[in-house]
């Protein structure tokens, strides 16, 4: 992904999240999970998902991935989430769509990082109810709990993999030692059972 708005996208702040950065993340996704990566950019996240075996569907806002899908758009997003089937209302003489079963049983991403984006994304999760993880800069937890009631009232609580600085793929095509971070992140989750509340990813260890 990149850390773009939503609601418009501009160039200048793609920047791409390496593969490494699941790493921590990988032996808490169930291997039978069919993933959705709704921010998915260039695809860094979802073809390491895939290389791992999993079934991943990956959207952007902007056209790449499998779909131009606006993740903070139910109406846009009903497709992504759910099988339906066509029934018969008897009580209003028509045939409806319903939806008969789920399609992606986890979400994890690099939203964007504007604040109401990131926000909207970190509520938007909560309110779909599956299991996600959300790769967001250490400052965003700051304040979230007055920010986003969800954040409070979740249970299971949030868990935390703190990662450090990432070193994304700038929109100059910077990458690796080059990229220059200059901001922690982590691995805002719920509901993937990690062992602890809070956990650190350190030169390959999670502690």
């Amino acid at each position: 992904m990149g850390t773009r708005p939503q609601s418009a996208h501009n160039p200048a702040v793609d920047f791409q999240t390496p593969p490494q950065a699941l790493e921590p993340l990988l032996p808490y996704l169930r291997p039978h999970w069919h993933i959705w990566e709704p921010a998915c950019g260039d695809g860094n996240l979802a073809n390491t998902l895939m290389d791992r075996g999993y079934k991943v569907t990956d959207t952007d806002i902007k056209r790449w991935g499998d779909q131009c899908v606006d993740f903070l758009n139910p109406k846009e997003c009903r497709n992504i989430l759910y099988h339906y089937d066509s029934v018969w209302n008897k009580h209003e003489d028509r045939m409806e769509e319903v939806a008969v079963s789920a399609r992606v049983h986890a979400i994890v991403t690099n939203p964007p990082y504007s604040r109401g984006n990131m926000d909207g994304f970190l509520v938007r999760c909560f309110e779909l109810g599956l299991p996600f993880a959300l790769l967001v800069p250490l400052t965003a937890l700051e304040g979230a709990s007055k920010r986003i009631p969800a954040y409070v009232e979740a249970n299971p609580r949030p868990q935390v993999i703190v990662m450090g600085r990432v070193r994304f793929t700038t929109p100059t095509g910077l990458q690796g030692m080059d990229s220059n971070p200059t901001f922690g992140v982590c691995w805002l989750t719920w509901k993937l059972g990690l062992p602890h509340d809070l956990m650190w990813w350190h030169e390959g260890d999670l502690r």
